[in-house]
């Protein structure tokens, strides 16, 4: 059965359960001490992304459950949660530009992890980033430049060690880029570096300006100089042909904007202060991170217990009067 939550019940200030309509059409009122909101976030709607992840946001692909769409973070904000923070980013990785999920194991065999170790250039011909810095973060750097859409560039040595190694120890290898090319994504390769002058038009990139770009870069490392963008890591020029290139796009897995929390898990007002009676785990929080990510399934599991310790102790401060007397006690010590 199917039973969706149409909104909280508010009583004196305090949420006090929910609204239900069950799959045969029929509504009810669950009554609870504490309510927690867990629906993972709101990555499967288009129209919440594009206002609180970035314009374009509504137009990426997808790396998720697209049942999570937001049921949570509607509810809450309808009872005056606080959210945050616009503009916070998201946890995503590049994929192949033109190549839609067929299955959930495309979330991992298509994702282009090792562009940690390639060039990434925008549609002006230019790096705009530290690819070093994680396949994550460049995604969002990206998703921020102009058509957010650019080329990967890996030479053989990146081909070869990360492009169809083990990205993870124990992995098992995939060949992104000859999966890129079987399913349709626009991909090159290119013998020597004056060959990337000869890109196809079509793609809308100048190929001169791309090779002028790789050959600039490779001159900079050789010389022990500082390429702009910096580069943190991986310094190497990339001087081994062939070069395989690939046009990449950002996906999403889920936005860091959401409910607003506290340490106990308890979701806040626009005040600061509890909305008491309701907590929030997971993908639906907010807040934790800006421009960077630390885990979604440490934030549920970390959240989730809380909130479980967090209603615990409602039910029996509310229940048990000597307890409630004693924990009174120890705040004040």
């Amino acid at each position: 059965m199917e039973t969706c939550a149409e909104r909280l019940v508010v009583e004196d200030g305090v949420v006090a359960g929910a609204e239900l309509r069950l799959a045969d059409g029929a509504r009810m009122r669950a009554r609870a001490g504490s309510t927690l909101i867990a629906t993972g976030g709101f990555q499967g709607d288009p129209e919440l992304r594009t206002a609180h992840v970035h314009p374009r946001a509504g137009d990426m692909q997808l790396r998720s459950n697209s049942s999570s769409r937001g049921g949570g973070y509607r509810l809450a904000t309808q009872v005056g949660a606080a959210t945050g923070h616009d503009d916070a980013g998201f946890y995503g990785h590049l994929i192949p530009s033109g190549v839609s999920f067929a299955d959930p194991a495309d979330f991992v065999d298509l994702s282009l992890y090792y562009s940690e170790h390639a060039l990434l250039l925008n549609v002006l011909n230019d790096r705009f980033v530290d690819e070093t810095l994680g396949d994550h973060l460049t995604a969002m750097a990206l998703l921020e430049q102009p058509e957010s859409r650019g080329l990967l560039i890996a030479d053989a040595r990146g081909f070869r060690d990360w492009v169809v190694g083990s990205y993870v120890e124990g992995a098992v290898a995939v060949d992104k880029f000859a999966l890129a090319g079987k399913r349709g994504g626009r991909v090159g390769l290119a013998e020597d570096l004056e060959e990337l002058a000869y890109l196809p038009e079509e793609w809308g990139y100048r190929g001169e300006a791309v090779r002028d770009a790789v050959k600039l870069f490779n001159e900079d490392a050789a010389a022990g100089l500082e390429p702009v963008p910096g580069r943190q890591l991986d310094r190497l020029p990339l001087d081994e042909p062939p070069y395989y290139v690939i046009e990449t796009v950002p996906a999403i897995t889920f936005p860091f904007h959401g409910v607003r929390i506290d340490d106990r898990a308890r979701v806040l007002r626009g005040d600061g202060e509890p909305l008491h009676g309701l907590l929030a785990a997971g993908s639906d929080t907010g807040g934790l991170w800006h421009r960077a990510y630390a885990g979604g399934i440490a934030s549920a599991l970390v959240f989730g217990l809380t909130a479980a310790d967090t209603a615990t102790a409602t039910t029996t401060a509310t229940t048990t009067p000597t307890a409630a007397r004693t924990r009174a006690s120890r705040a004040t010590d």
